[in-house]
């Protein structure tokens, strides 16, 4: 019996070709190289899914001229990172218009992701801040990376589906939180280091430590500046890369 997410992958293929081993072998093919973007791809994006089948397909049939599992699984990954990042082109907006129970699991698994690194690879934390990490290696980095792309386009689909009004944080929204986070005793002093004049000389330890302190305590918060912040901070997390 074909699993659910395979089954689904066919089925946006058309009856016409949901038989075709060609469709068969491409859903397959997607789903292993990325299982959590493609649960949230097929489920949320059906026509951006659908796109990637032709392609797949293809990919799919390199190993009968020679190219390894292990480069065709690239590849494939490499497509599906594709059809994320144009929908993060041309949707970046819908994130601002995400209810913030769409928002919070981004910072939610963007803390998460941060922790992974803190666990012995602090060095990838700067390129984090600035969205220039590219893939991380497989494991629980890969995976955390995963998740946080999965919940950041649950939130653009949400605000695409189901929009609140716009939110967009300002510097007085910054200002009054990081006077607040002081005054509930968190080391406001330690985001300095975030700053892009100080991030060069950073001690990356450090950088992680002041990113999972912002995630921290922006989660901790649940007033409706703090709502524009989730919001601007996730979509500060759609625009990196694009």
């Amino acid at each position: 019996m074909l699993r659910p997410a395979i089954a689904f992958l066919l089925l946006i293929a058309g009856p016409a070709h949901a038989g075709e081993n060609a469709n068969l072998a491409a859903a397959e093919l997607l789903h292993s190289a990325a299982p959590a973007i493609m649960d949230t791809l097929q489920a949320r994006f059906p026509d951006d899914t659908a796109a990637l089948l032709p392609e797949a397909a293809a990919l799919a049939m390199l190993p009968g001229t020679g190219a390894s599992p292990a480069e065709v699984q690239a590849r494939a990954a490499a497509l599906v990172a594709g059809a994320v990042a144009g929908i993060e082109r041309r949707a970046a907006d819908f994130v601002l218009r995400a209810p913030t129970a769409s928002l919070r699991p981004v910072i939610a698994a963007d803390q998460a992701l941060l922790r992974a690194a803190s666990e012995g690879h602090a060095g990838l934390c700067p390129a984090l801040l600035s969205g220039q990490e590219g893939a991380l290696p497989a494991g629980a980095l890969a995976d955390a990376q995963a998740a946080r792309t999965a919940a950041l386009l649950t939130a653009i689909a949400d605000g695409r589906d189901h929009p609140v009004a716009a939110r967009r944080a300002v510097p007085d929204d910054y200002t009054a939180f990081t006077q607040d986070a002081r005054g509930a005793g968190v080391d406001v002093a330690g985001w300095a280091v975030l700053a892009p004049d100080n991030l060069a000389a950073a001690d990356p330890a450090r950088v992680c430590a002041a990113m999972i302190s912002v995630d921290a305590t922006v989660l901790a918060q649940t007033d409706d500046r703090a709502d524009r912040i989730l919001a601007d901070l996730a979509a500060v997390l759609t625009r990196q890369g694009n």
